[in-house]
């Protein structure tokens, strides 16, 4: 891999001490990733305080997207609970295999699934354990397994003003999200990066506008949008910092 790119970080010697560790532990790849988002398209030499500050904003903007994930992953389940009325049913493998689906909706069919429905029943079947409530279930479930189970409930299920209601691009959006969710768990990079859905790209601020719109609690929203947008601001030696527009993601309230 070509390594003369890393004489254009301007470093202390100290620095360049960091600056290998940093290599070591995250890889060369990586580190050339961040420098060359910390770059943009208007220079190839920056300093080593540049190129930390584009990856602590990548750090920041990664944890506020599992925060703002495990929201919605948190309302799906509550919705999946509240709909079958079934807090404290107790159900065996067997019963889960048999009736799990058609609790959580009478609408669902069974080959709906595929290899997530046996994923969940494997999960289940490690834990060992005798017999399940429907809660334990759903702890149990990933986020992509949450969401195959959530389409399942028909418009006509769900209480007025839902925000999962009447979407039609509800299993794309989803999609996204769990994309965007492993690509966080598997300690890629994030800002700057985009997805592809069916030829479609989409780049992070459009991914977290569409994570966004799945909030229902107005002052919920508000505070994710606050808490990202504060993220481009930051004090330095009594100095107030911006992230470099090139790269920073500010996002208008709808």
């Amino acid at each position: 891999m070509d390594e003369s790119w890393l004489q254009n970080i301007i470093t202390t010697e100290d620095e360049k001490i960091k600056l290998k560790d940093w290599i070591k532990y995250n890889g060369l790849d990586r580190f050339q990733r961040i420098y060359e988002i910390a770059c943009g398209e208007a220079t190839n030499v920056i300093t080593y305080y540049q190129m930390t500050e584009c990856a602590k904003y990548d750090a920041r903007i990664s944890r506020w997207i599992f925060k703002t994930v495990r929201i919605i992953e948190g309302h799906m389940r509550a919705m999946l609970l509240n709909n079958t009325n079934c807090y404290d049913t107790l159900l065996s493998i067997g019963e889960v295999k048999e009736k799990l689906l058609r609790i959580l909706s009478p609408n669902y069919a069974d080959d709906d699934m595929g290899i997530i429905w046996k994923q969940l029943i494997n999960k289940l079947t490690r834990k060992r354990m005798k017999s399940f409530t429907i809660a334990e279930i759903l702890d149990t479930c990933s986020f992509s397994e949450l969401s195959r189970f959530h389409s399942s409930i028909a418009d006509s299920e769900m209480y007025d003003g839902c925000i999962f209601k009447k979407r039609d691009t509800k299993v794309r959006d989803l999609g996204l999200i769990n994309l965007l969710r492993n690509a966080i768990s598997h300690n890629q990079i994030i800002i700057n990066s985009s997805l592809n859905h069916k030829g479609e790209a989409f780049t992070l601020k459009q991914q977290i506008e569409i994570l966004l719109s799945y909030i229902e609690d107005k002052d919920m929203y508000t505070r994710r949008i606050k808490e990202l947008n504060g993220y481009a601001i930051y004090q330095r030696d009594g100095k107030t910092m911006r992230i470099p527009e090139h790269y920073r993601i500010i996002i208008e309230k709808q």
